[in-house]
C-alpha cells in the first residue's frame, strides 16, 4: 500500500498545538509587555531628571519635560487603543473616488462673476 492509502483509511487527521506551549508563549509576552511598561516609565523619569539638571532647575523646562514624559508614558501604555483611533479615523475618511453632481443647479465658482 501507498503512503496516501493508509493516510486516507485513517481518516481526517487533526494538529493540535502542544498544550502548555501558546499559554507559556503568551506568559512571557505578558512579562514583556510589563517590562518594557517599566522600562518606558523609568526613560520617561530619567528624561525629567537629565532636563531638569541640564537646565539647572528652571521650572519651565521641568514642567514641559514632565508634560512631553505624560505624553510618552500615555504613548506607551494606550498604544493599542491609539492605533484603534487612528485607523478607525482614516478607514472613516471618504475616499474621494466617487463624486456627486448636481446637474439642475448651476456650478458657481469662488472668484468669480457669473
Amino acid at each position: 500500500m501507498s503512503t496516501m492509502h493508509v493516510l486516507a483509511e485513517q481518516g481526517p487527521m487533526m494538529i493540535q498545538a502542544a498544550d502548555g506551549v501558546l499559554d507559556l508563549a503568551s506568559e512571557k509576552l505578558d512579562a514583556l509587555m510589563v517590562l518594557l511598561r517599566a522600562g518606558a516609565v523609568a526613560v520617561a523619569v530619567i528624561f525629567i531628571i537629565y532636563r531638569a539638571i541640564a537646565t539647572k532647575g528652571a521650572m519651565a523646562a521641568i514642567l514641559i519635560a514632565v508634560a512631553c514624559g505624560a505624553i510618552f508614558i500615555y504613548g506607551v501604555w494606550n498604544v493599542t487603543d491609539l492605533q484603534d483611533r487612528v485607523g478607525t479615523e482614516i478607514n472613516s475618511a471618504p475616499d474621494g473616488s466617487s463624486l456627486t453632481v448636481d446637474v439642475d443647479q448651476p456650478a458657481v465658482i469662488l472668484g468669480h462673476a457669473a
